[in-house]
């Protein structure tokens, strides 16, 4: 709860209509511990303009950024389109889509950090990046892991711009 800025741990979930009902899907392989769930995220570009959907892992710890990607996945980020932060090229993006909820002015970034890397490795072998605490303070949110299903609702903070987030 985001709104309230508090944690909650129930044996029965009450989910009202005002929240969006997201799949999460499990790891694939046995590379990961099989608690780690993803959910999809539509609207990445690849270099040659194709719309991407990819999947990703929840990152308390991944700031500054919204979304930390993989450096396979998406398009380039251009060193002359972004500001740098904790060895990370970072760029803002329009929109992304999660369901059927569209979210603006995102930060998604890439890390050039080679003990970044190595650590994200494991966490991302199965995903396609990160989503971190600018983009996940834009909702209140339960997480039904009996059920693999991601409740999403905006949040007083869905409309903050993510660079306020960072100062």
């Amino acid at each position: 709860d985001m709104d309230n800025k508090r944690t909650a741990f129930v044996d029965s979930l009450i989910v009202d209509s005002t929240y969006t009902a997201i799949p999460m899907y499990p790891p694939k392989g046995n590379t990961e511990p099989p608690n780690r769930k993803y959910i999809e995220v539509a609207g990445f570009k690849d270099n040659e303009g194709n719309e991407k959907t990819g999947r990703f892992l929840f990152d308390t710890g991944c700031s500054p950024v919204g979304f930390l990607l993989k450096q396979s996945f998406g398009e380039d980020i251009p060193m002359t389109n972004t500001w740098n932060a904790q060895s990370r090229l970072i760029q803002n993006m329009d929109s992304l889509q999660i369901g059927n909820i569209l979210v603006n002015n995102i930060t998604v970034g890439k890390t050039f950090n080679p003990t970044e890397i190595q650590k994200f490795k494991t966490a991302l072998a199965n995903g396609d990046g990160l989503i971190g605490m600018p983009f996940i303070l834009r909702f209140n949110m339960i997480l039904d892991y009996k059920h693999n299903i991601l409740y999403l609702k905006p949040s007083k903070y869905f409309e903050v711009d993510q660079k306020d987030y960072l100062m």
